[in-house]
């Protein structure tokens, strides 16, 4: 509904973090209505290509949290 801090974490099925983004008001990927994020398949401690499978999507924003499941192929 309004712009705002955002902050997202890809976290593996062992709980292990992935990758991490944080993005202040106003940028793309914290702006009113639909953002895009691009992200080019890599972990962020390795900076090698992820394995295929599921991978959970944390999104913290204004003091929600919403998990969403993805898939990477």
């Amino acid at each position: 509904k309004e712009d705002g801090n955002v902050k997202i974490t890809l976290i593996d099925l062992l709980g292990d973090i992935v990758r991490e983004w944080s993005f202040k008001e106003g940028e793309n990927g914290c702006r009113i209505g639909p953002n895009e994020i691009i992200w080019d398949g890599k972990g962020e401690k390795t900076n090698e290509y992820v394995t295929t499978g599921a991978y959970i999507l944390k999104i913290e924003s204004k003091g929600k949290i919403v998990f969403w499941k993805i898939a990477v192929k």
